[in-house]
């Protein structure tokens, strides 16, 4: 039986309410466990974080493999997207939008990263004359079986609100542990939210997540709707939502929504477009500081995160890699924990943006506890994952070990990353790959399983 004591490292566990108190991590089969007397490691100087968890990316499977064969920047490789996870002190991704037509080839992808845990949201439009049958419980579970998924994704659904409160309630009732999630109507546009005031409305309490919120923060003359969304969420507290950040980067579009490539592409290199059993569009982007368009959306998006009352309600993401890569967190991080370095950063950027923004006047500082939650706890819990974001007894045992700098967490690099017990991460080097998994749905005859929180798939499907 494998053992390990971690000692001496201060511990942020908000599931658990442990707020950097110095105490042992007890490590025992891949689990945390009450004690054990296996071999030490002492994580003096170190502060200990469950393993992080990315709550919307977009990580393997169509259209990423057509976006790599035509060179289209960012499209990292599997063995390095995991490991680039793993150096940050990620352990798993929710792969945000798989279609049930392709699971072999995202399943195959999926198991060529290294050390990274997935899990996938199988799309409910998919193909897209499966729109009237999306509400249907045993469409659902179908779906489910055969895309190897975890949750629902919408897209835009053609019926709207009313179609969108059927998902969910169809969701809720076959008892998924994540709700629908939803990438709603009117991405891009201003006063989407608006439309997702009409959509929440709908719901009448029925638990829903809303993607990447950024993209539909946004007022008329590209100024901040900030304010608005998150009364919106304060107002909807059963609602969750994924913030969908803009870090200044090379990056892909790449949705099921293809109207949105297609309405940029007007400006921009032409979109790959895909249609066959699925939709999809790709296009390049690139977000520059001087640009003005760019910059709002940077503002806008650390504007909701510094707004936010409700850390628990409003997880951290870039959608990536649609509004940056995942490898920016560490500095969308210490933008959030900062307020100096915030301030220096945004004299670098299109002035007239900054003017325009309350974000100049925010002092706001996340704390270590605050970021424990944005980027592990409350993932975990939108997601009904009950054995990952904390470190308590009976949670595997992700543990990432970060320095500590004047006291504080220097998240710019993990130090030392434990998977499932195993250390893969050693003075900030990848040095080993650990077995990862995609963690799915095990449905039987329209109904959940009682494994279905940790139910993972080994082998692909014939």
């Amino acid at each position: 039986m494998s053992k390990l004591r971690i000692v001496n490292a201060a511990v942020y566990d908000p599931a658990n309410g442990i707020n950097g108190d110095v105490q042992d991590i007890c490590i025992q089969d891949g689990r945390i466990a009450p004690s054990c007397d296996g071999p030490m490691f002492d994580a003096r100087g170190m502060a200990a974080f469950a393993g992080g968890i990315d709550p919307h990316a977009h990580v393997a499977g169509a259209p990423l493999p057509l976006a790599r064969a035509q060179n289209i920047y960012p499209v990292p490789t599997p063995h390095d997207l995991g490991r680039g996870y793993l150096a940050m002190g990620y352990t798993l991704a929710v792969n945000a939008a798989t279609s049930a037509a392709f699971t072999a080839q995202t399943l195959l992808e999926e198991r060529a990263i290294p050390s990274l845990d997935t899990l996938n949201l199988v799309l409910a439009q998919d193909p897209p004359e499966a729109q009237t049958a999306a509400g249907d419980d045993n469409y659902l579970s179908s779906l489910l079986l055969r895309g190897a998924g975890y949750g629902v994704k919408s897209v835009c659904p053609r019926g709207g609100p009313q179609e969108t409160a059927r998902l969910a309630a169809a969701c809720a009732r076959l008892k998924l542990p994540h709700p629908l999630h939803l990438h709603h109507g009117g991405l891009g546009e201003a006063d989407a939210y608006k439309g997702i005031g009409d959509t929440l409305a709908r719901l009448e309490g029925t638990k829903l997540h809303l993607a990447h919120l950024q993209f539909y923060a946004y007022g008329e003359g590209m100024r901040s709707a900030a304010e608005p969304i998150l009364r919106l969420l304060e107002q909807h507290p059963h609602v969750t939502a994924d913030a969908g950040l803009v870090y200044f980067s090379h990056a892909l579009a790449t949705t099921a929504d293809t109207k949105v490539p297609r309405r940029l592409a007007a400006k921009t290199p032409p979109a790959l477009q895909y249609f066959g059993n699925t939709a999809f569009g790709v296009l390049p982007l690139d977000y520059k500081p001087q640009n003005y368009a760019s910059a709002m959306q940077f503002l806008i998006g650390l504007e909701l995160m510094l707004k936010n009352p409700h850390p628990w309600q409003l997880t951290l993401s870039t959608d990536h890699p649609n509004g940056a890569p995942y490898f920016v967190y560490p500095r969308l991080i210490a933008l959030l924990c900062d307020a100096g370095y915030r301030r220096d950063f945004l004299s670098t950027i299109n002035k007239k943006a900054v003017a325009n923004s309350d974000v100049p006047s925010l002092t706001r500082e996340y704390t270590p506890y605050e970021i424990a939650v944005i980027t592990r706890a409350a993932p975990a819990r939108d997601l009904g994952l009950r054995d990952r974001g904390h470190l308590g007894i009976g949670a595997q045992a992700d543990v990432a070990l970060y320095p500590l700098m004047g006291g504080k967490p220097d998240f710019s690099r993990a130090a030392h990353v434990f998977k499932a017990g195993r250390q893969v991460v050693a003075d900030g080097v990848p040095i080993a790959d650990a077995p990862a998994f995609a963690l799915a749905c095990v449905r039987s005859g329209g109904r959940p399983s009682e494994a279905y929180p940790t139910a993972r798939i080994r082998e692909v499907p014939s």
